[in-house]
């Protein structure tokens, strides 16, 4: 409904890029992503100076669809556009998409640039990513050092510290598992 309202509403003037905008976001929180993208790609095309504005959604589309070749063309042409603007975010959002497209390589030396970054300010994540990547690589103590990097970084986060215990199960060490998993429940229950 919403969006054929916006398409009459902006049928005249194609140009309306504030029309556009909420077709655009609209489409997206209804998860119409190709929808989204056909108004996102417009709006780049007639806004083009701004089209920075529309990366991290278009992004966000390409990811829900799974297309993360698409998703990385995008961000490796922000990255490309603005050399010497803070690109940490659309840096992070690179090495995640390299990991889940199996570039396990790739995503670590981009961690490890970012992660030593001084602009890198939740480093949890980042090093969760990076234990990730460290496993599918087969390198287990690699892997579970990151995940202890990011329950140092982020003391409260109750998922992190799952993520590790998941970890030490997973390699057969049920003592550090279990302390983890009490840690999860202490953390949950003060919330």
């Amino acid at each position: 409904i919403a969006r054929r309202f916006y398409e009459l509403r902006i049928r005249d003037e194609e140009s309306d890029v504030s029309g556009l905008e909420n077709v655009a976001i609209t489409l997206y929180k209804y998860n119409d992503f190709e929808g989204a993208l056909t108004y996102l790609n417009t709006l780049c095309q007639i806004n083009e100076p701004n089209s920075w504005r529309y990366a991290n959604i278009r992004v966000n589309c390409y990811e829900e669809m799974y297309e993360y070749d698409k998703a990385l063309e995008i961000i490796n042409s922000e990255i490309n556009k603005y050399p010497n603007y803070n690109n940490i975010g659309m840096k992070c959002r690179k090495a995640n998409n390299l990991l889940y497209h199996g570039r396990f390589e790739e995503s670590t030396a981009l961690w490890d640039t970012v992660l030593s970054s001084n602009e890198f300010h939740t480093s949890s994540l980042g090093y969760v990513s990076m234990a990730m990547a460290k496993h599918a690589l087969g390198k287990k103590d690699e892997a579970l050092q990151n995940y202890s990097y990011a329950v140092a970084s982020s003391l409260t986060n109750s998922d992190i510290f799952a993520q590790r215990g998941n970890y030490y199960a997973y390699l057969g060490r049920t003592n550090e598992a279990k302390r983890d998993y009490e840690r999860v429940i202490e953390l949950e229950s003060d919330t």
